[in-house]
């Protein structure tokens, strides 16, 4: 009696050990499925990369938008750069236009993970952005409208918070000097884009001088990128017309400076052809798509520039979505794997400083951060995170 006493004994402590055994199991599998699925809210001190178990693009994705969130001003706004000295202190710049970068990271967090926390923290943003006691105005630094258009058409989004996004968008201004001559050249009937993408020059010209007339360029591009969003969003054809004339503006003047021996820089370009996308997507005209390849190709990456890098990822990323642009997973990777392996800060990486969790910039001697190269490479990463991108 006393012998089939402790067989049963045995046999139930057997069945516990098992029973505990599948519930650790399938705990480690839950906790396993939620760190690669999102970690906001892990504590940054356990942000590291373990080469038998690297972080997946939606971890980075996550760890990136954690930094922006707390490296924001105390009254909401967010910062425009985060600069190290070498002592390791910390300068931030406020800079009251930016507000969409971030909105548009956490709508794209929110996609691919499902946590309705980025919803809450999208709407505190926009009510930031929209109070006129904390931000006075906003002039369009060059992408307002557009990423808050790709932000609003985010499958699951609420359509309160989506108008919410188009209110955000009517709130920015353009630079007015830029648009009186744009509304004298459309007084004029300038409104098609009939530049011959197949005589352009590409810009190289290794070590010659950087053009005057850069930031020109630049702005041009891309406000002509932000006019072909809010078209997206009110469908009025002057601001079809503007981004058109922006465009056709930024190109002549970039083909100019260029046929003259001087140097346009690599985010430019991108910029360049960023814009181009964004009118192919209204007109369909495959000449601007053949524009964005031919910018997109003209950069090489580098480790050198984290701005260039994120402008002209987020440019290759788009041409391989239209389809017709003829860039690669590979080439897409390549410049991911440069941006994770020697630029991500944090511990595992070549690029780590601080541990801070942001890609930053090698250019100077300093860690540099900057809000708008990181949202742009966060969001190439989840949108890629389905390729697996980062391993």
């Amino acid at each position: 009696m006393m012998k089939d006493s402790s067989k049963l004994t045995f046999h139930i402590s057997i069945g516990i050990l098992s029973v505990l055994l599948v519930a650790v199991v399938v705990a480690i599998g839950v906790i396993s499925r939620n760190r690669k699925s999102d970690i906001s809210d892990i504590s940054e001190d356990v942000w590291t990369a373990d080469p038998d178990d690297p972080l997946s693009n939606v971890e980075i994705a996550s760890i990136v938008v954690q930094w922006m969130e707390k490296s924001r001003h105390p009254d909401g706004r967010y910062i425009f750069d985060e600069t190290f000295d070498e002592s390791g202190v910390a300068t931030k710049t406020v800079d009251h236009r930016l507000g969409a970068f971030p909105v548009w990271a956490q709508a794209k967090l929110f996609e691919k993970t499902g946590n309705t926390e980025h919803l809450s923290k999208i709407e505190r943003d926009i009510d930031v952005y929209m109070d006129p006691e904390v931000v006075p105005f906003i002039q369009n630094y060059f992408w307002t409208c557009a990423l808050l258009y790709d932000a609003s058409i985010v499958p699951g989004l609420p359509e309160d918070i989506a108008n919410k996004m188009r209110d955000l968008c009517e709130r920015g201004d353009f630079n007015l000097e830029l648009m009186q001559n744009v509304d004298d050249e459309l007084e004029q009937g300038f409104v098609t884009f009939d530049v011959r993408v197949d005589q352009l020059p590409v810009s190289a010209l290794s070590g010659a001088v950087e053009s005057p007339l850069n930031h020109e360029i630049f702005q041009l591009a891309a406000f002509s990128a932000d006019r072909s969003g809010r078209y997206r969003w009110y469908g009025k054809r002057y601001d079809r017309e503007v981004a058109t004339v922006l465009l056709r503006d930024a190109v002549e003047l970039y083909s100019q400076e260029v046929a003259g021996g001087s140097f346009i820089p690599s985010d430019t370009r991108c910029v360049i052809g960023f814009a181009a996308l964004n009118l192919y997507a209204l007109s369909a005209d495959e000449s601007l798509v053949d524009l964005s390849e031919l910018m997109f190709r003209s950069y090489e990456p580098s480790v050198d520039d984290v701005e260039s890098l994120a402008f002209c990822t987020l440019l290759g990323s788009r041409l391989g979505q239209t389809g017709i642009g003829r860039v690669s997973d590979a080439d897409i990777s390549k410049m991911l794997d440069i941006a994770i392996f020697d630029l991500f800060d944090v511990k595992g990486y070549d690029g780590y400083y601080n541990g801070g969790g942001a890609f930053r910039d090698l250019k100077l001697p300093e860690a540099r951060r900057s809000l708008i190269a990181n949202t742009l490479l966060t969001v190439v990463l989840l949108e890629r995170s389905d390729l697996n991108a980062s391993k």
